[in-house]
């Protein structure tokens, strides 16, 4: 992976015109390239984009990562973990705490970015907070904050977003088995998720069939999920 900062003026990437982009970096395949440019066409002042190595080893027209990550304000500095399941970026919008905030984005097996969740404190913080450098999976990163105790301004830390050690961040990417049961998406329901070695109900995820979405973090580990329909 790298990361430069720099200035485009005319053809590449899908732009025609002086457009300021910054922030570059590739996915571990180094065929995708996400970065930032405050381009015509977007949802606010610097959007995330994303570009696809082409078969002669160009790269692809700019795509905007999309309003889920994108907002009305500035989203800047993007990083994407070595199994490009996770992108880290920072943002003046979503709900942070004030100025820039980090967060992150599970990305699915097509490239599309979930909804960013805040990293949270103590890393972000009422002032500017950017440049999150995921390690491996991203659960380990390095960033730089001037903090009560460091040796000058700015210095780099090490974090650690889950420091319990037997949680870890996941997802469910493929199909659950649902034992000739019909889902119906037209109705709130809920999962529950029960841990198989003590049989203990460790969470429920709730579906809102307004939005259509469900998110739920657990440590890793054996489970069963009972689909429960509300009537």
């Amino acid at each position: 992976m790298f990361l430069i900062t720099f200035i485009i003026y005319g053809a590449g990437l899908g732009i025609s015109a002086c457009t300021a982009s910054m922030a570059f970096i590739t996915s571990s395949d180094n065929e995708t390239l996400y970065f930032t440019s405050n381009r015509k066409g977007g949802y606010g002042e610097y959007d995330i984009y994303t570009s696809n190595r082409t078969g002669n080893g160009d790269w692809g027209p700019a795509q905007n990562l999309g309003k889920v990550v994108n907002t009305e304000f500035n989203e800047e500095t993007p990083f994407i973990s070595i199994d490009n399941g996770l992108l880290f970026f920072s943002s003046q919008g979503h709900y942070n705490m004030g100025g820039f905030d980090i967060f992150y984005s599970f990305i699915d097996e097509n490239g599309i970015p979930g909804d960013p969740i805040n990293i949270g404190y103590p890393v972000n913080t009422t002032s500017d907070d950017l440049f999150y450098v995921p390690i491996g999976n991203g659960i380990i990163g390095y960033t730089s904050k001037i903090l009560h105790g460091g040796h000058g301004k700015k210095d780099i830390y090490r974090v650690e977003i889950f420091p319990n050690e037997n949680t870890q961040l996941s997802a469910i990417k493929k199909s659950i088995n649902m034992h000739d049961q019909v889902l119906n998406l037209d109705h709130n329901f809920n999962i529950q998720i029960i841990e198989k070695a003590s049989q203990q109900i460790i969470g429920t995820i709730f579906y809102d069939k307004k939005t259509g979405k469900l998110t739920y973090t657990s440590k890793t580990g054996n489970f069963d999920l009972q689909f429960k329909e509300e009537k």
